[in-house]
């Protein structure tokens, strides 16, 4: 199965808010519409090569939000800043190599690599 989810937390103790990060097809197009003309391909490509702007962060946790947790591109943004970037970027970083973890046989769900992720 193409599914892999992370969780991203926003404060702390009782407080917090967790979001649940999901990413599978659904997600990719989703960031494809979002970052064009970069396909999926080449978003992981950028991932590979380690230099991931806040924009292909933005636009990937965005997508991975919509199934749990829809909102605007903006409030993405918003909830990676109450996050902590470094914070954001793993947690889709984790999401993104569990989906593809699945999709190659591995845990059918699990969490946390995509090929060169």
């Amino acid at each position: 199965m193409f599914r892999g989810q992370s969780k991203l937390v926003v404060g702390k103790g009782e407080s917090a808010t967790t979001y649940t990060l999901q990413f599978d097809p659904n997600a990719f197009c989703i960031a494809e519409e979002t970052l064009a003309p970069l396909t999926t391909d080449d978003i992981l490509e950028v991932i590979r090569s380690g230099k991931v702007g806040f924009r292909i962060v933005r636009a990937l946790v965005h997508a991975g939000l919509q199934e749990s947790h829809p909102c605007h591109l903006v409030r993405a943004g918003e909830i990676i800043a109450e996050a902590g970037a470094a914070a954001a970027k793993m947690a889709m970083l984790e999401g993104i190599a569990a989906a593809f973890r699945g999709a190659s046989g591995g845990d059918a769900e699990g969490e946390a690599t995509a090929p060169g992720v």
